[in-house]
């Protein structure tokens, strides 16, 4: 017991293993009875067994209620559960009216798809909500109900794919099949998902009753190539097409490159983006700040080459006078070894064109690293 007494939030309860844990007793994490929320509770392992006797409670009677959070990898509410999952619906329900309720599945194993399963009805009346966040998908083929009448304030949370591996719905989606659907009276179901393709959005007004549904894809941001600048500036764009499902646009935030050198995959730091357009509602941006990858190129510069004549059509390092033009901000490179040659061996008042051969770039003010000769006279 870990509840407030009189005024003051509920404290917080951990039961965790990094394996099994099976939860068969009772937490009570109250907000105080003059004031205060409801605390926080967790039930954590890879593999977690709810049994029927396990009881949590968050509420507060003058603030908010707080949370159980259940986070294993695959879970699955049965209605004979342990023989056939892991929590019954009778159970869920019943804590339901104790508190909120989230079920968060992370990546397992071989063979492991961290989805969430809705095999067991669900039923509850109190202004709690059930929060379902998968790894993968949330497949739901029985009822969840909050709809009673005058008295089902209860809301729903979808959210598939958490730790945002689409686009593509084979990264997680969630699926209503059988008698899966939600029912509401009062409250809000929120569905987070990934579509087959983002022409073909799924509001799952088909799926959902009563109460007010918003269903938003998913759509993610990755990091733009570029071509050295010598600055550390990034700049991020959709993964995939959004723009086929609506007027959506990315607005920018900050992004900054680790580095501003040359390099494949080379980290970015972003924040403060964020969504944009006439249908901006109709999605969500899974990260408007975290980390991406992208490469800084090479950037092209040239070589004009000038030597005295003496009768060969080679151009020796060291032996000639070399200017390179295209470098960023005025650094200067050098002809590091190598041996280029020209088509006409003897003086020639009009340029030729340089055949680079094995000529190599050095570093001057500028890295080498950071540019490639394309083309020489």
């Amino acid at each position: 017991n870990v509840s407030a007494t009189e005024q003051g939030n509920g404290g917080r309860a951990i039961v965790w293993s990094d394996r099994d844990t099976g939860f068969a007793g009772t937490v009570l994490a109250r907000g105080g009875a003059l004031g205060g929320d409801g605390g926080f509770v967790e039930t954590s392992g890879k593999h977690l067994s709810i049994a029927d006797s396990a009881r949590v409670e968050t509420l507060a009677p003058r603030g908010a209620a707080g949370t159980w959070l259940l986070d294993p990898v695959d879970f699955t509410i049965c209605p004979t559960a342990p023989v056939c999952g892991d929590m019954t619906g009778a159970v869920l329900s019943a804590n339901l009216g104790g508190g909120s309720v989230q079920i968060l599945s992370s990546q397992g194993g071989a063979g492991i798809n961290g989805d969430i399963n809705v095999n067991d009805g669900v039923t509850w009346t109190a202004a709690t909500t059930l929060t379902l966040s998968a790894f993968r998908h949330v497949n739901v083929t029985q009822l969840i109900d909050a709809s009673v009448v005058a008295t089902g304030a209860g809301s729903v949370v979808l959210r598939a794919d958490n730790t945002g591996n689409g686009p593509g719905a084979a990264s997680g989606t969630v699926n209503f099949t059988g008698a899966g659907a939600v029912a509401l009276n009062t409250g809000t179901a929120t569905i987070f998902y990934n579509p087959s393709a983002y022409n073909s959005l799924n509001t799952y007004a088909a799926n959902v009753t009563g109460g007010t549904v918003s269903s938003r894809a998913l759509v993610f941001a990755q990091g733009n190539n570029k071509v050295y600048d010598g600055a550390v500036g990034a700049a991020l764009s959709f993964q995939g097409t959004p723009t086929d499902g609506g007027v959506v646009t990315l607005l920018p935030g900050t992004a900054t490159f680790a580095d501003k050198n040359f390099g494949t995959g080379k980290p970015i730091t972003f924040s403060g983006y964020t969504l944009g357009g006439a249908d901006a509602g109709k999605f969500s941006l899974f990260a408007g700040t975290g980390t991406a990858a992208a490469n800084i190129t090479e950037k092209p510069v040239n070589l004009a080459a000038s030597r005295v004549y003496d009768a060969s059509a080679n151009f020796v390092s060291g032996a000639f006078t070399a200017t390179i033009t295209g470098t960023v901000g005025g650094e200067t490179l050098t002809i590091a070894s190598g041996t280029g040659t020209v088509p006409l061996t003897g003086f020639a008042a009009l340029t030729q064109t340089l055949t680079l051969g094995t000529l190599t770039l050095g570093s001057g003010t500028g890295l080498a690293s950071n540019y490639t000769l394309v083309g020489g006279t």
